[in-house]
């Protein structure tokens, strides 16, 4: 069985805490912006997609996440953020909704392969 949140009280049972990466631009030094490494600590839910949202073409792969933040909270997730899960690198990217969610915001997150 899936879960779908819809409440932010039901987000924080299931959030666990996770280490998040924020690269900004910094100073530009020689024609180069100094790239800006910050670690940041945040509590997320992160849910699998469900089997449906993978076949009916809204852009899911294998591998990607669903992750859920509660609004108002000392993190404030933005677009690039990478969040580390299980040993796991994930890259927050945008879903359409989010803005519409009075209470809380929820990200796609595309699993970060490195090359090796």
């Amino acid at each position: 069985m899936t879960k779908i949140f819809r409440h932010k009280n039901i987000i924080k049972k299931y959030a666990v805490p996770v280490s998040v990466t924020r690269e900004t631009k910094g100073q530009i030094i020689a024609g180069v912006p100094k790239i800006i490494i910050e670690t940041l600590q945040a509590k997320a839910a992160i849910l699998e997609p469900t089997p449906l949202q993978l076949e009916d073409n809204t852009g899911f792969l294998q591998g990607d996440r669903i992750i859920y933040f509660i609004k108002n909270e000392e993190y404030t997730p933005m677009i690039g953020d990478v969040i580390v899960y299980n040993s796991k690198k994930y890259k927050l990217e945008a879903i359409g909704d989010s803005e519409l969610l009075a209470d809380y915001t929820r990200f796609l997150a595309r699993r970060v392969v490195d090359d090796y």
